[in-house]
């Protein structure tokens, strides 16, 4: 695994579709993970989260039981990641052509 992407959702279901799905659509030639921290959303988020899950199987999820904050979140993330490279962004950031490669090599 080269890059470990950790994102902290809280509240932002529809965003996170949007940047996860712009993430696959561009990033192809770095193998990565994605794993996203729900802080103790209370919107749909849990319910898009699986549907994402379902789709985009290099796509994770840790679910909090208390609101930890934005921090404490993406350290769980960090923890359970397996990447050479760690990537942190928020969950409304989309992706319009790859990024990875360059990252990298810079």
């Amino acid at each position: 695994m080269k890059v470990s992407v950790i994102i902290v959702n809280h509240n932002t279901a529809k965003v996170l579709a949007d940047c996860i799905r712009s993430l696959n659509t561009f990033e192809t030639e770095v193998k990565y993970e994605v794993i996203i921290i729900d802080n103790y959303s209370s919107d749909d988020s849990r319910s898009q989260i699986n549907e994402l899950l379902k789709v985009y199987k290099n796509t994770s999820v840790i679910y909090t039981d208390s609101l930890i904050g934005f921090s404490a979140a993406n350290n769980l993330g960090i923890k359970a990641s397996k990447g050479e490279y760690i990537l942190i962004m928020n969950p409304d950031i989309i992706f319009t052509e790859p990024v990875f490669a360059r990252l990298i090599n810079y």
